[in-house]
């Protein structure tokens, strides 16, 4: 069995992340509302997300296939995580307007961006350092890919910065 950095790198994230998704899911059992409940369900997703990588990266690092159906299935992951942080946003900025307004676009977004990911020939290998080189290809595809990946990010996480900063402040847990 050949394991990566970059699997081991993963699996440092996923155990962060496993203590975010208890604390969320505390945080929900307390106050039973929606806002902690889609706090819980995205990072019970990005956990998902980051699992996937996990398992590609310690058990099947000589696995080019594997690495790649990892990344597939990570971006589709990936964008249903996306969509939930847009209805988040929506429901606490926008009360009065239905947040699926937001979710279904970003997630058709989202979509999209999975979509193309998994037409990208992606070539992944391991590095002699025992990093995982994902070999994405230049072209227009990939470019477009990765703006619209870049696009999807800013449009949601600098909004909710924003809308959650003031909380920051009174904040005592």
């Amino acid at each position: 069995m050949t394991y990566s950095i970059t699997g081991l790198s993963y699996l440092i994230v996923f155990l962060v992340l496993g203590y975010l998704a208890h604390r969320f899911f505390q945080y929900w059992k307390k106050e039973k509302d929606t806002i902690s409940k889609l706090w819980f369900y995205f990072a019970v997703t990005i956990e998902i997300f980051v699992f996937i990588k996990v398992i590609g990266g310690l058990f099947f690092a000589n696995n080019p296939a594997f690495l790649k159906i990892t990344l597939d299935a990570a971006a589709f992951i990936q964008a249903f995580a996306l969509a939930t942080l847009a209805y988040l946003l929506a429901y606490i900025k926008f009360p009065r307007i239905s947040p699926w307004v937001a979710f279904i676009p970003v997630f058709i977004l989202g979509l999209i961006a999975a979509i193309l990911t998994a037409i990208i020939p992606f070539n992944p290998f391991l590095e002699p350092s025992r990093a995982i080189n994902w070999g994405l290809p230049s072209g227009m595809i990939s470019f477009a890919t990765s703006v619209l990946r870049v696009f999807l990010f800013t449009t949601i996480f600098i909004p909710l910065i924003i809308v959650h900063f003031p909380q920051i402040k009174t904040s005592k847990d």
